[in-house]
């Protein structure tokens, strides 16, 4: 078991954490107390190189929770948990690199498939047996060059994982609807920054979805793309900085039972931004300011017992911080506190109740200082019922870090997941 490392002075050099200093007054204070442990070992999965994503699903049916991995050598690996927290390992042929995965029961069987996304494809679909065993669709839809994460949710009611995949290349964003019998249809959607509408307005003002680009968008059927290899076509100049999309989250925001999406936009303009669903690919944006010095990169969804909707996290990359905002239940946020968490750059946030108190707890991964053979720093930060949050434990994976997620594999076993991009492997650090 690898021993906790505490907030000594020598560690205090190396990392730069948050709890090296006082945590800056904020709207909603943080303590930054020394940590106490609450981790209980970390283990290293071989997996192939490169692997970005991460999922958590039961795909056989035994009642403890697996994993799927994408990887960018155009793989994907499913890890199948065992007794004793082992786990068998399988490896599907993706055609291209990929850079993110998501789980659903995609063809309605009652089993859990997965579907990787390309920086310029959907798919292919991955169909279970029921057995953990899986048989790759391709549907053959074309997404806007360099997408990058991708995530499940029925946007329609209709009873079917429909999917929303963003791009690192602008402010696109297409939904793809599930339709049933492998049939989908997409719609694309162009997030209209106030600062480039014809009339600006003020945040959290509702813009007209239909006037975004004068073109009445409607549904459409996707049709056939080349059959040329996606690695075969010209890719467009990197955009990494600019203004962008890289993280989204699911969820209610107006209590109409329609699935809406809340996201921060990167780059220079630092706007948390809420798309809110109005039935069959008609989204209207709203826009809110977040006081933020740098970039925005990642949002969390944060349960709170003494609340009825979950808190939105978002984090600035450079110097760490968090931003929390509140729901009024109409989809009106308001700013409600902030804390900051050191000078290493927040790449992505997960959440998960590790205390059993009914108040998510916070799960902030940063990227690991130059070289990149260097470990990715991680903290723990848990929520008090009042919102105030505090620095409980910290670690570093095994590895440059792309990815952070948490996994219940079962009521007593139970771990972060970090994907180590260059060492081609997952630490699970196990959360007691």
């Amino acid at each position: 078991m690898r021993k906790f490392l505490g907030l000594t002075a020598a560690v205090s050099a190396l990392f730069c954490f948050s709890a090296c200093a006082p945590v800056t007054k904020s709207v909603s204070p943080a303590k930054a107390a020394p940590a106490t442990e609450v981790r209980t070992a970390m283990r290293d999965i071989p997996v192939p190189t490169r692997p970005r994503d991460v999922v958590c699903a039961d795909f056989d049916g035994d009642g403890f929770k697996d994993l799927a991995v994408p990887s960018k050598t155009g793989v994907a690996t499913v890890l199948l948990h065992r007794e004793k927290g082992e786990f068998r390992k399988s490896v599907y042929d993706t055609l291209v690199h990929n850079t993110s995965i998501a789980a659903a029961d995609i063809d309605g069987d009652g089993d859990i498939d997965f579907v990787v996304l390309t920086e310029f494809r959907f798919g292919p679909i991955f169909l279970n047996d029921g057995k953990g065993k899986f048989t790759s669709y391709d549907p053959n839809i074309k997404v806007p060059s360099m997408s990058s994460y991708i995530q499940s949710a029925d946007l329609n009611n209709n009873g079917l994982p429909d999917f929303a995949v963003i791009s690192e290349a602008g402010l696109d964003v297409m939904l793809i609807y599930n339709r049933g019998n492998l049939h989908f249809e997409t719609k694309e959607l162009t997030v209209p920054l106030p600062d480039e509408r014809k009339k600006s307005a003020e945040p959290g003002e509702e813009e007209d979805p239909e006037g975004r680009d004068g073109k009445g968008q409607k549904l459409k059927v996707e049709p056939e793309v080349s059959k040329k290899p996606a690695q075969e076509a010209g890719k467009p100049a990197r955009r990494h900085g600019l203004t962008g999309i890289r993280h989204f989250a699911f969820t209610d925001l107006n209590g109409d039972g329609k699935i809406d999406m809340v996201f921060p936009i990167t780059g220079g303009t630092k706007k948390l931004v809420t798309a809110i669903n109005r039935g069959e690919g008609d989204f209207t944006f709203r826009f809110f300011d977040v006081p933020a010095e740098g970039p925005l990169t990642s949002v969390a969804l944060l349960k709170r017992r003494n609340l009825e909707l979950p808190v939105i996290a978002v984090s600035q990359t450079t110097p760490g911080k968090v931003f929390l905002f509140t729901n009024d239940g109409k989809g009106d946020l308001t700013l409600s506190g902030s804390f900051d968490t050191g000078e290493n750059t927040l790449l992505r946030m997960t959440s998960a109740d590790l205390d059993g108190d009914g108040n998510d707890d916070l799960i902030i991964m940063y990227g690991a200082p130059l070289p990149l053979d260097k470990r990715s720093p991680v903290q723990i930060w848990m929520q008090r019922e009042d919102g105030v949050f505090s620095l409980k434990d910290q670690f570093r994976s095994n590895g440059y870090a792309a990815h952070v997620s948490f996994c219940e594999f079962s009521p007593s076993e139970r771990a972060v997941v970090l994907s180590n991009m260059h060492e081609g492997t997952l630490s699970l650090e196990y959360i007691k």
